[in-house]
Parts: structure tokens; sequence; C-alpha cells
């Protein structure tokens, strides 16, 4: 026998999406939230043991079908733990099992609502955001906007809209555009540096862009300090605690980058010990380039520094997984992965300069197939068979 345990969703007026998003805490806010994107759930859903059964996740506490529009499908699943890659791929795999024919909606609960998963299948790949209610990031928001829909848009209209807002790709165009975006501006706001030399200007902006992305990355590792958020921490820290007379570039982030980062740790000063405990990292990017030893008083003023932090850094998600990892698993994420470093360095150098140094980005599908070729060559030539 099939025991319901019942609850009702409430039906509020949907109200606005971050107040409905930072709402959406426990099932009821999750109502609030849907109507916010114009979904409104049903009266009436049921823990549908059966269905649970069969999605077979030990860890799903609670499974049921909330919503509908047209053909289009909104299932939940609340976990008893914590929202992980498999969780998310085994839920919307088995969803798709029951229903292998309609398109549908996931959404993945973690226990008492600590994250949320929005997922969905298009074109062939699995696409999902997943953020915090208590503290969503702006992107969350910019995608969670893309997402809402007319009450009067049909199940098909609905479904297209998600796989669109869910689509990496248009995460990714966003963070380009913000990166060259603040390119622009810390290329204006050099001091330090002759007005006129643009090309320069533009350089030093993108290489102090590039190391700031770049520990970001590492940041979410826990390799600076063991502190995921390290880089937000030092921000508050100077504008709590900062010299009016002097910059967060010029007293911080110079001091991190050439005095602790591309110096062992045996051999930095006090100054660079009390940073933390951070890695020696020396491939080059943080050591000083010919342009700021040519202009040794080159700063930025800390409203630029910040907006750095504020308006990109901290606005999208970082992952340290690479796009060949998402690939191999049909997890297409809204973070912002390590692969788009070389994209943004190429895309951001100018055509001459990327000529004179031989920087060019290589896709990791372009990388496979040249390697599968060699290697596939050379094990012929060894055995002397042909291989495939």
């Amino acid at each position: 026998m099939t025991i319901h345990t019942a609850f009702r969703f409430s039906q509020p007026a949907a109200p606005h999406l971050e107040t409905a998003a930072r709402r959406a805490t426990d099932r009821e806010g999750l109502s609030g939230l849907l109507s916010a994107l114009g979904i409104e759930c049903e009266a009436d859903a049921q823990d549908d043991q059966i269905l649970r059964r069969m999605l077979r996740r030990p860890d799903i506490a609670f499974a049921c079908r909330i919503a509908e529009r047209g053909s289009l499908l909104f299932m939940l699943a609340e976990l008893s733990g914590e929202i992980g890659s498999a969780v998310i791929i085994e839920t919307a795999r088995a969803f798709r099992a029951v229903e292998p024919v309609r398109p549908f909606l996931a959404i993945i609960a973690a226990a008492n609502y600590r994250s949320i998963t929005l997922a969905c299948f298009a074109a062939g790949e699995l696409r999902h955001l997943t953020f915090d209610p208590a503290s969503p990031l702006a992107s969350d928001l910019d995608i969670l906007r893309d997402m809402v829909s007319s009450r009067d848009d049909s199940g098909v209209a609905v479904a297209l809209r998600f796989a669109t807002a869910l689509d990496s790709r248009v995460v990714n165009a966003r963070f380009f555009a913000e990166v060259r975006s603040q390119r622009d501006r810390i290329a204006a706001a050099w001091s330090g540096i002759p007005v006129e030399l643009k090309a320069e200007r533009d350089q030093l902006a993108l290489l102090l862009l590039c190391r700031l992305l770049f520990l970001y990355f590492l940041e979410r590792q826990g390799h600076l300090a063991g502190d995921p958020h390290y880089l937000q921490h030092m921000l508050q820290r100077w504008q709590r605690d900062g010299d009016q007379h002097s910059s967060l570039y010029g007293r911080v982030l110079s001091p991190l980058f050439f005095g602790c980062l591309n110096t062992r740790p045996e051999r930095r000063t006090a100054d660079a010990l009390a940073l933390g405990p951070l890695p020696y990292l020396n491939g080059g990017l943080f050591d000083r380039h010919a342009l700021e030893r040519r202009y040794p008083d080159l700063d930025l003023p800390d409203s630029t520094a910040a907006a750095v932090f504020e308006n990109l850094l901290e606005r999208f998600r970082f992952t340290a997984n690479d796009a060949a990892t998402a690939f191999a698993s049909d997890l297409k994420t809204t973070q912002i992965d390590p692969e788009m470093l070389g994209r943004v360095f190429e895309g951001l150098m100018s055509a001459d300069r990327r000529g004179d140094t031989g920087s060019f980005y290589t896709p990791p599908h372009m990388v496979g197939r040249l390697t599968s070729r060699v290697l596939t060559e050379h094990v012929s030539r060894v055995t002397g068979e042909p291989y495939d």
C-alpha cells in the first residue's frame, strides 16, 4: 500500500524575483519562487513513494509532481543530504525515465533547502543551475529572470525558455562581456602610465584581470589559506581598516602578487607571511611584467578595483572543473570554468600582440582530436599495425 503525505502549496502573488529566491528556504517558499517564474503549483501535492522508489536513491526524502504547463512537467525531489553532481545527474535521468516523452524541469532541494537545483535536458545535454537561496549571486538572479514566463506561454515555449536560460553559453557570454567592460574601466583608470599608451594600458588591465580570475579558481579549491572567500575577505578588511592615503592595488594586491605568490614561503617577508599560508605560483603570471617594471608608480583607484570584485568576481560562480569534465558527465554547469581564462586572454588581447607572443586559445575538443591522431599514428608506427 502506498502512503501519501500531503502538503499544501500556498499561492502568493508573484513577488520581486530576488525576494522570492531568498524566501525559497522551504516548500512554501519554493512555491513563491515558482510563482514568480510564472508557474503555479498544484494546490495539493503529495509525497509519491512510488516515484521515490523509481528514483532509486535512499537520500531522497520526498518526491512529487508539483505542476504542469501543457506538456511540461515540474518534478520535485527533496534530499536528506547535500546536492552534488552525481545526485543531479542520477535524479534528472530517473525523472526522464519516469516520463520519457514529456519535457520537464527537475527541482532538487538539499536538506533544509540549503541549496536548490533547477535542471532540464536540452539538445542531448543536462543543463542546470544550483544556487543558495540565502545568498543567491547576481548571475543566479540573471538566470532566474531569464526563466520568467508569461502565464499565457505554452508548455513548449516555457521549456525552451528554461533550456535557453540554463545554457552555459549564455552565462559565458555575459561573463565575457563583463570582463571586457572591466578591462576598459581599469585601462581608463590607471595612474602612473601615460594616457596616450592605450594598448599598454589595456594589456596591463587584462593582466590584472587574468591574475584575479586565476586566483578565484584557486580559491574555490581551498588553495588560498583554506578560505573559499579569501579575496572577498581581503577586500572587506581593506575597506574597513585600509589606509585612506594609499590604495588597495598598491598596498594589498601588489604585495600579494609580487611579494607572496611569486616567492617561495621560506623567502617571504613578515608582511607577506601575514597574508596567510598561500601557495608559491612560479608559472610567471605573478612575475612583474616589463610594463610594470617600466612604470613602477602604476596604481588604481579603490573604486575601480572594488568594482572588479563586486561586478565581476563576486557576481559569478567559479568551478575547478574544466569543460572536458562537464562533457564526460553530460552535465553543463552555469558556473565559470577554467577554460574561460584562455578565452578571455585570447579574446581581449589585441590581434597583433597574440601573433607576437604566439598566444592562441585551443578548444578542448580540438586538443582531444589532435592528441588522438598523434597517439594513433605513434601506436601504429610502434606496432606496425593499424590502430583504431
